[in-house]
């Protein structure tokens, strides 16, 4: 630990490696669910970022008994029930993650967007996923006969719309949200490699690129 903060501290004061500096953090336990929350702020920026999650417990867990704690670095949840054998159970988390550029108070707009994904369910979530990522897709680069190439292009399409929205002004850093490597730079390879596609086939979502530059 001793050799990673005097490696951090020799750093140019120009580089920014990404670290998380944590601001606020809770932990709630209720009987068949548990919320949680942090908000950070990214050395070398003035923003923060809000990150909420719900937890929600099987409907056949008996006897639950659902402990939050927040002693540790960020917050946890302890889960325990009765199992028995041969029976499977479901967890799922909702979370919500706003930055201070799409609010004026992002811990609980994050929280709103968890406890709304928690009171329409997982089924529905997830179809409203689904239905968003076909509309994506219809609009799509096809080719006959190469099915290797096939994949490679959806598999690049597939990181480009998931790492930038229509009506936001972001540009995608190199590997776009595929890779942590340049810690969210946004370099030139955003106008040289990854506007022109998204240009041609979502011009919506091209815009963001270029409003982040204007």
């Amino acid at each position: 630990a001793d050799i990673k903060v005097k490696m951090i501290k020799g750093l140019p004061d120009v580089w920014y490696p990404g670290h998380m500096n944590i601001q606020q953090r809770s932990a709630v336990s209720l009987q068949r669910s548990a919320q949680e929350a942090i908000v950070a702020r990214p050395d070398g920026d003035s923003s923060i970022v809000a990150i909420a999650q719900e937890i929600s417990l099987p409907k056949n867990a008996s006897n639950p008994v659902v402990s939050a704690d927040t002693s540790g670095v960020g917050t946890s949840v302890s889960i325990s029930f009765n199992a028995k054998a041969g029976v499977s159970y479901s967890f799922y988390r909702y979370v919500g993650i706003v930055s201070s550029r799409e609010s004026g108070n992002p811990l609980s707009s994050a929280r709103m967007v968890a406890s709304s994904a928690l009171q329409d369910g997982y089924a529905r979530v997830l179809r409203e996923h689904e239905r968003a990522w076909h509309r994506l897709w219809e609009t799509n680069v096809t080719v006959n006969g190469d099915l290797q190439l096939q994949k490679v292009i959806h598999s690049c399409m597939f990181y480009l719309l998931s790492s930038a929205r229509a009506g936001s002004d972001f540009g995608i850093p190199p590997m776009g949200l595929s890779s942590d490597g340049y810690y969210g730079h946004i370099f030139w390879d955003s106008d040289t490699w990854m506007f022109p596609p998204l240009l041609v086939m979502h011009p919506s979502i091209a815009k963001s690129l270029v409003m982040f530059r204007y």
